[in-house]
């Protein structure tokens, strides 16, 4: 890509490795609907800009221009599919910006299914329903439990706390609850009536990944949900697993 001031950057071999699962993720997703005859809704939930953060070297560009044009880029790869309905929720102010603001314009400029309601082209908490199911998405979950033994009971406790929030006030829980932010992948499974799923993430580890999760291996990759117009559901995990470094060995 071309830089403002002229120069150019090459993609690294690990961003390298994320574009083509990137377009591999899209071209099973095309492959799925054309073998459902589905109708195609693609969320993004949450901080699709990196942003300026934390005083992080790790980024392309500062300049917001240059962030937007990646964007557009990027999530051209899902547009070309021409999906009947794209939402945009927002994430982390740190990522994003102050309210989501980054996100706010992105979802404008591409005409992203807009909140009536508010007014506003993205979403802090986007509910969906597509033949009686219903979908809950936010960006940040409400429970923590990172490591490998607590990541699924706190997909657990997080799949009790919106069912009971949600019967405690007599609302319609949903059936299907997303959260993001995490980078690793973690599914309450069928231990209540309300599935939390927290999604796996689209980038590598980062050198403030590598001080706060240092042993953690992120996940990379996306979500489907098949409904069918009788109610039948299913979740598929579309997932590429990284490489760890090479062994040095001694001579």
């Amino acid at each position: 890509m071309r830089l403002d001031e002229g120069g150019k950057y090459l993609p690294s071999k690990v961003q390298s490795w994320l574009w083509d699962c990137w377009v591999d993720y899209w071209q099973q997703i095309a492959q799925l609907v054309k073998r459902e005859h589905a109708t195609l809704r693609v969320v993004l939930n949450g901080d699709s800009f990196e942003g300026q953060h934390h005083g992080s070297t790790q980024v392309v560009s500062t300049n917001p221009e240059v962030q937007a044009y990646l964007a557009a880029r990027i999530f051209g790869v899902p547009r070309d599919l021409k999906p009947a309905h794209l939402f945009i929720v927002r994430g982390t102010e740190a990522h994003v910006g102050p309210s989501g603001a980054t996100e706010e314009a992105f979802a404008r400029s591409i005409r992203a299914e807009q909140d009536t309601e508010s007014g506003r082209w993205s979403w802090w908490h986007l509910r969906l329903a597509v033949h009686g199911i219903r979908f809950d998405f936010q960006h940040h979950p409400s429970t923590s439990g990172n490591l490998p033994w607590t990541r699924p009971q706190a997909a657990q406790r997080l799949a009790f706390r919106i069912w009971s929030e949600h019967r405690l006030r007599d609302f319609d829980a949903p059936h299907y609850a997303f959260r993001s932010h995490r980078h690793v992948l973690a599914d309450s499974g069928d231990a209540y009536p309300v599935r939390a799923i927290i999604t796996p993430a689209w980038q590598a580890k980062t050198a403030f990944a590598h001080k706060v999760a240092a042993d953690s291996i992120a996940d990379v990759g996306g979500l489907a949900v098949i409904v069918r117009p009788n109610g039948e559901h299913e979740l598929r995990k579309l997932l590429y697993p990284p490489t760890l470094p090479k062994v040095w060995e001694a001579a």
